[in-house]
């Protein structure tokens, strides 16, 4: 298996949440990696990287999703840029987040699979452009040695 692992900062931006350990152990883990890796200031900046990269998993680390049902109707931003992946139909979409419940309620951004159902309601695969559609809250058991290459979005403006 090939993965990308895409950062958004914004998953520490949670003060409350006392990341501040937490995101130097998780940059220096995927720094020691020695993959290419690049840094964006908005996440939908990371498409041209991650193009160049065929894999058959997607991490999404961010406290929002970024990834929307629809397909066609989408305007790319940085609360979409998912549905942009050129290879999204062979790949799976993981979105590894700290907290679903405060996103849906707090984050301002797209957090679930659809705004009407709620966090609480599964994500239907079926219904996203990916081969399925995965969210796991927290950073046990990523698989660290699929990863190809790595993007990180600053995203100050989401903390």
């Amino acid at each position: 298996m090939k993965s990308f692992l895409s950062v958004d900062l914004d998953y520490w931006g949670l003060k409350e949440y006392g990341y501040k350990k937490s995101i130097v152990r998780f940059l220096n883990k995927i720094i020691s990696l020695n993959k290419p890796l690049q840094v964006f200031e908005s996440h939908e900046e990371i498409l041209p990287f991650l193009n160049r990269f065929k894999v058959d998993h997607l991490y999404q680390i961010d406290f929002h999703s970024d990834v929307c049902e629809d397909d066609t109707a989408v305007e790319l931003n940085e609360g979409t840029w998912a549905n942009y992946y050129k290879y999204k139909k062979n790949c799976t979409f993981e979105w590894r987040y700290p907290d679903v419940e405060k996103c849906y309620n707090e984050g301002w951004g797209r957090c679930d699979s659809s705004q009407d159902a709620g966090y609480k309601a599964p994500w239907p695969s079926n219904l996203f452009p990916y081969k399925n559609v995965i969210r796991k809250q927290g950073l046990d058991n990523i698989d660290f040695d699929s990863v190809t290459a790595i993007g990180i979005a600053v995203s100050r403006w989401w903390y």
